[in-house]
């Protein structure tokens, strides 16, 4: 193992950015939700806003590292002062994530045992907010990395058994989560002696707790390990254009998303064909429509997580692969766009619907009248046209980056094709939109969703046989 310092200042760099975009995006969030809760209830408790405490850790804790960070530097612009900086930033980072973390285990078993009411809440758990952050910043992190042409585990590529220090950094991810399945499991016992609790919700909440920390760790691990391997098959490849590591996560991404979208099919064909007596069947045990279209959600929620982290992972040492055998300004900075486009849309569209089921609410308290369902339909449609606009910028960034490997030579002529046919598939996709129905509407839209990506595989896969010598021949 070895250390570099410009490295460290890199990624003290991007540790400080990241830090302000999880303070900006939990303030928007946080802002939101306080809202909702001080609208929907009629005498908040203390039980109430512990469901803002992530938020208001994460809020916290970065406003004082920035501020201990600006006061501690902000006069002193010399070199050796920016290397200081750059390392504060880099250790402060971790300290940032600890205290999220630390604060997200202790919340856990008291936000479960005092639920928010089900009005505007349904779909929203408390660390949602922590699922929300984790698309931006990690599409930043990984994007920043390599654009600085950094890995994540640059001390261990020269190594023998990198393998084996990556299985021992997994392990230490292991350690980590069940500290902080300590500190919940804890803080739930504690909670026995304040709050007279049933041996049943006691149990329910404990396996609960447990099911999140098991998700978390097998996500978490999963995710290293395969960002390693595309690090070490990258770091290896001499011969290729691009590595085989890269080919499969990409392949692996949009297998993901075809199961995604047959999924959300067979979900939605599901519920809308259930009868009256199946409904009450489901009724009998606890369970209503809304709360099974919000199942049906986190499980496609989930789906499109692991999705979009694949894709992100995958095109961005595409990018770079590609970038060390020919430079095209044109290609990284559409992937760049696309990658951002993926992070910010899930995020804002997110804040977006809570803020339209907020105004809806105040509309309706206010009075049933037509114009409350006027702006109830018009938000409606905004937020639907704003999802439409992210999706298709994306694909202008697709097709940008066609151009561009024709462009290089990477790709035969014949697939700039593809750009006229894909401007045609959303032409169809709009008239479409305008004559049917939402339920409808939405089977188009999961049948045409895999067509591009499928396509892209092809692309992929035929990239990754040419090698990087005979690259402009």
């Amino acid at each position: 193992m070895f250390y570099d310092e410009r490295i460290e200042r890199e990624r003290g760099r991007i540790s400080r950015n990241c830090i302000i975009i999880s303070v900006i995006c939990a303030l928007i969030y946080g802002a939101l939700n306080l809202f909702n809760i001080l609208l929907c209830l009629e005498k908040p408790a203390f039980r109430h806003f512990m469901h803002l405490g992530v938020e208001g850790a994460i809020i916290l804790s970065g406003i004082i590292i920035l501020a201990v960070g600006m006061l501690k530097y902000f006069s002193r612009h010399d070199e050796r002062s920016r290397a200081e900086r750059d390392i504060f930033y880099n250790k402060a980072g971790f300290v940032h994530l600890c205290v999220t973390f630390c604060a997200w285990a202790f919340l856990m078993p008291l936000t479960a045992l005092n639920p928010l009411p089900s009005i505007n809440f349904y779909a929203l758990p408390y660390d949602y907010g922590m699922y929300l952050l984790f698309f931006p910043i990690v599409i930043y992190c990984v994007y920043s990395f390599k654009k600085s042409e950094i890995y994540f585990n640059y001390s261990l590529l020269n190594g023998n058994d990198y393998y084996k220090y990556v299985i021992k950094n997994i392990g230490k991810l292991g350690l980590r989560t069940l500290v902080l399945f300590a500190v919940s499991l804890t803080t739930l016992c504690f909670s026995i002696v304040a709050v007279n609790i049933t041996p049943k919700n006691f149990l329910s909440c404990a396996l609960s707790i447990i099911l999140t920390y098991v998700f978390c760790f097998a996500s978490a691990a999963s995710l290293y390990l395969l960002l390693s391997v595309l690090e070490k098959s990258s770091y290896d490849n001499e011969k290729m254009l691009i590595s085989k590591a890269t080919v499969i996560s990409f392949v692996t991404c949009v297998g993901l998303i075809f199961v995604m979208a047959i999924f959300s099919i067979a979900a939605s064909s599901y519920i809308n064909s259930l009868s009256r007596e199946e409904i009450n069947a489901f009724a009998m045990i606890g369970i209503t429509i809304g709360e099974l279209v919000a199942r049906a959600n986190y499980i496609i929620s989930g789906m499109k997580t692991i999705s979009i982290l694949a894709l992100t992972l995958s095109l961005t040492y595409f990018c770079y692969e590609y970038g060390r055998v020919k430079k095209s300004k044109l290609f990284s900075r559409s992937a760049a766009a696309f990658l951002g486009i993926a992070g910010i849309k899930n995020f804002f569209l997110s804040c977006y619907q809570i803020a339209m089921v907020i105004t809806i609410q105040v509309v309706r308290d206010m009075a049933e009248s037509m114009d409350g369902f006027y702006l109830e339909h018009s938000l409606s449609q905004w937020y639907t046209n704003l999802s439409y606009t992210a999706s298709f910028l994306q694909l202008v960034c697709i097709c940008l980056m066609i151009i561009a490997l024709v462009r290089d030579g990477a790709l035969h002529k014949a697939n700039i094709v593809s750009i006229p046919i894909i401007t045609v598939m959303i032409c169809i996709l709009i008239f479409l939109e305008t004559q049917t129905n939402a339920n409808d509407f939405s089977y188009i839209i999961n049948t045409f969703y895999p067509l591009v990506p499928l396509y892209c595989v092809f692309l992929v896969i035929f990239l990754g046989r040419k090698r990087a010598d005979c690259f402009n021949k």
